[in-house]
């Protein structure tokens, strides 16, 4: 971890897994609530300094903070808890992805005008309560597992929030704070800030996703400068055939604020307006959205719009010859390129018979813009289902899922295809109970693969190492897929991704060289036989995994059907810190508990209340232990209690007097072994 964390939150509260984020005033970790056994992000803010000014700095932030208990859109990170502990204050949040926008220009303008819907949604609700995010910029921005045009997108970043209408200072409240060339002109010149302020950075975060560069290009960090290099900039976006909306990016950039949009209530109508229908349709693309009632090729009736990604949108539609309902997927991009892309999307469908994949009926063209018909799931994608359960969903639903994706896999494999972006968002839990494989944009067949180079397309959170390094051979391109396989699972099991990163090319290679973290720390149902299958499923090498997706699902659904050898904590007691390391370490590589804690004798009252052992393994002194009996039957009267000792029979009546489960003589590492296996078995019985 890059950066120290509150030592008494640590201790008593949180367990940190890891740090995707640093910002300017702190962090973002992921974590675990210990005290309520969830799953947390934390915003960590400090250390905040313990005079005048960071007193009141730290008041007015955990005051400030709270106030986003009562946001209640999509975009504002849910708040758990604001934790103010002297010089730190902590935000607990729902689970989150804390992912940054990619920094290349982004392809589809509808996704884009979508991550700035949700900003202007948020902001309009901030509006009502009285307060400005003022900070809103590319790096405030979390999208939910690398996918705009599905996932989440959060607004982070509201340390800086303040009153509508206040006229705060860079010195009152950015001490130790680097200027954003990003911030609007008003917070640069310490001039009045409202609800045009935040528009205005919704402006910078919609330019840069279109256009892949900062509105103003500069690495100063003096006020004077990056304000002057504002005033030289070209604040102008030539979007082809997207004069409107080159438009509204430019209001929303106006220097002077009285130019801009009056609120986001404002901004967010006009630019829904765009993305529902662009009065000047691009050369080349075509922005159809069909309205319901209206007919495709003469036979296909459109109901509803049911989804929009980065090559076009997916319709509900009736077949009227054949009176069903039918998905019909239109693309945005009309070129030649996007054009073979669905066509090769539709024969490599065609070519699989399998009930876990999609079935495709038709290919055709309406009024030039090409389409494909598809079997009608009716349904939710695997990742709505695990933002319901953000600790991961239950075993037996994981053993179907694993189970009936692998056999579509196999499917779509045996056709000599690849899938190329296996993700939750394309797994789709039907009626019935039906797994249903989704999205084929990126199928290929594994014969491309190894020859002229193709471009690294996908999902990089769930991207294999060989496809990441371009080195995928035909004979083995399915372990594409294979990888992607055991990324997935992974996240639906614990729900976090293996690899969390502030930045693309860090989680890239991280699936290039880190190896994945045990899944059986995230939830207490799961055996290390899991985190062994998971291990093999996402090795780096392809020789080192599953020869085939049937081979992994196998052995996962085994591991999952193997209850983890107990679900409990286990205190070892001693003042030899060697002893008890010992002890913990042959613990550790024959029982593998899931919880392993240690103590002196001291302190074993305390130890004891906090890590509520459900055995207790005493290697101290007899008399250290008939002395602390009281302490650990008012911590923990429900505890297996196991004791080390010379010579059994002579205190084996008065250690079992007050209430020790068992004796095992010092040394015997069997016996010690099934006594422990034993108490703990007896410990856990309902």
């Amino acid at each position: 971890m890059n950066e120290p964390a509150p030592t008494n939150l640590l201790l008593d509260r949180f367990r940190l897994h890891a740090i995707p984020l640093k910002e300017r005033r702190g962090y973002v970790a992921l974590a675990t609530d210990m005290a309520l056994g969830r799953r947390v992000t934390l915003r960590v803010f400090g250390p905040v300094v313990a005079n005048r000014s960071g007193a009141r700095a730290r008041v007015r932030l955990a005051r400030e903070l709270k106030i986003l208990g009562g946001l209640t859109s999509r975009a504002a990170p849910k708040l758990y808890d604001v934790v103010d502990a002297a010089e730190w204050v902590v935000m607990v949040m729902e689970p989150i992805d804390v992912i940054p926008l990619p920094p290349q220009q982004m392809s589809d303008p509808s996704a884009a005008i979508g991550v700035a819907l949700s900003l202007l949604d948020v902001l309009a609700e901030a509006h009502e309560l009285g307060v400005v995010h003022r900070s809103v910029t590319p790096d405030a921005i979390g999208l939910k597992r690398l996918s705009p045009n599905r996932g989440v997108v959060k607004l982070l970043g509201w340390g800086r929030m303040t009153d509508l209408g206040h006229v705060p200072t860079l010195t009152e409240s950015d001490i130790g704070v680097r200027i954003d060339r990003n911030w609007a002109p008003e917070v640069l010149l310490n001039d009045t800030v409202d609800q045009r302020t935040d528009v205005y950075g919704v402006g910078t975060v919609l330019y840069q996703m279109l256009s892949g560069r900062p509105v103003v290009a500069t690495e100063s960090e003096r006020p004077d400068e990056v304000v002057r290099e504002m005033l030289r900039s070209n604040r102008s976006l030539r979007l082809e055939g997207m004069d409107a909306l080159s438009g509204w990016i430019e209001k929303a950039l106006a220097i002077e604020p009285s130019r801009r949009f009056e609120s986001a209530k404002v901004a967010a109508r006009e630019l829904a307006a765009l993305r529902t229908g662009r009065s000047e349709p691009p050369s080349g693309v075509t922005a159809l959205s069909p309205s319901s009632g209206t007919k495709i090729a003469e036979r296909y009736e459109v109901i509803d719009e049911v989804g929009r990604g980065g090559m076009g949108l997916v319709l509900l539609a009736k077949d009227i010859q054949l009176e069903r309902p039918v998905a019909i997927k239109m693309l945005d991009d009309v070129s030649p390129t996007a054009r073979e892309r669905l066509r090769l999307e539709g024969r490599g469908l065609g070519r699989v018979v399998s009930p876990q994949v999609v079935h495709v009926y038709d290919y055709g063209e309406h009024e030039g813009v090409p389409f494909l018909v598809m079997e009608y799931i009716e349904g939710e994608p695997l990742e709505d289902l695990l933002g319901r359960s953000p600790e991961g969903l239950p075993i037996d639903l994981l053993k179907l899922v694993v189970t009936e994706v692998a056999r579509g896999l196999r499917a779509i494999h045996d056709v000599g295809m690849v899938h190329g972006d296996i993700k939750p968002s394309n797994v789709v839990l039907g009626k019935d109970n039906r797994v249903v494989l989704l999205d084929f944009g990126l199928v290929r067949p594994a014969v491309a693969f190894g020859g002229e180079a193709i471009p690294i397309e996908g999902s990089p959170a769930y991207m294999a190492p060989e496809r990441i390094e371009a080195r995928v051979e035909p004979d083995s391109a399915a372990q594409v897929d294979a990888y992607s396989f055991a990324v997935m699972m992974f996240e639906l099991l614990s729900g976090w991704l293996p690899f969390q990163s502030g930045s693309v090319l860090e989680m890239l290679a991280h699936h290039r060289v880190k190896p994945p973290p045990a899944v059986s720390e995230h939830r207490t149902d799961l055996s290390h036989d899991v985190d062994h299958v998971l291990k093999r499923g996402m090795a780096k090498k392809v020789a080192d995994r599953y020869p085939t997706v049937e081979d992994f699902a196998q052995a996962l659904v085994a591991a999952l059907n193997r209850a983890p050898l107990f679900d409990a904590s286990l205190l070892i007691v001693s003042d030899d810190a060697r002893a008890r390391a010992s002890l913990a370490h042959v613990i550790s590589e024959r029982l593998k508990p899931r919880a392993l804690h240690e103590s002196g004798v001291a302190t074993v009252g305390f130890a004891a209340q906090k890590s509520a052992p459900n055995v207790i393994l005493w290697a101290g002194s007899v008399n250290h232990l008939l002395a602390s009996m009281p302490a650990l039957q008012e911590h923990c009267s429900h505890a297996a209690i196991v004791a080390l000792v010379d010579d059994e029979s002579e205190h084996r009546e008065r250690l079992r007097k007050v209430g020790v489960t068992m004796l095992v003589p010092r040394g015997s590492g069997e016996v010690l072994e099934r006594v422990l296996l034993s108490a703990i078995r007896q410990s856990m019985r309902p």
